[in-house]
């Protein structure tokens, strides 16, 4: 079975204008060309990893990092991924390398409690898993 891919990378924003957030909401964010840019460097990190990545924006509060396998899973192999990836995605470890992240939303965007959503998908696009991180 393939590794579970690493849930993320905070991207750097810059600097936050000072008394005010910088970005209104996490489209925004996505947008500023150094966050662009590192998101391009993640997605371009997966090439040859088994998996490719899409980071977009869902409503005005939430990151998504949509992992897509380039393998198909039968179903038994997805629903024994699942076990796997749950495991990880409801550990203490999995919240901790969400909380870099959450805290630079929370600094720079304009959003009340903004989350970061991970999906993981099958190659015919079936989600195996998924589970929203907020604080």
């Amino acid at each position: 079975m393939t590794q579970a891919p690493a849930a993320t990378q905070a991207p750097a924003a810059t600097q936050a204008k000072s008394g005010s957030k910088q970005y209104a909401t996490v489209g925004d964010y996505l947008n500023d060309p150094s966050v662009k840019s590192n998101v391009d460097s993640l997605k371009q990190s997966s090439s040859g990893q088994g998996y490719t990545i899409d980071v977009y924006a869902e409503g005005n509060d939430t990151l998504v990092y949509d992992y897509t396998y380039e393998q198909h899973f039968t179903d038994e192999q997805a629903a024994a991924a699942k076990i796997q990836l749950d495991k990880t995605l409801d550990s203490d470890e999995g919240q901790e390398q969400m909380d870099p992240l959450l805290t630079e939303m929370e600094t720079y965007i304009d959003q009340p409690n903004p989350k970061v959503k991970v999906i993981y998908r099958n190659d015919d696009g079936t989600v195996i898993t998924s589970k929203t991180f907020t604080r």
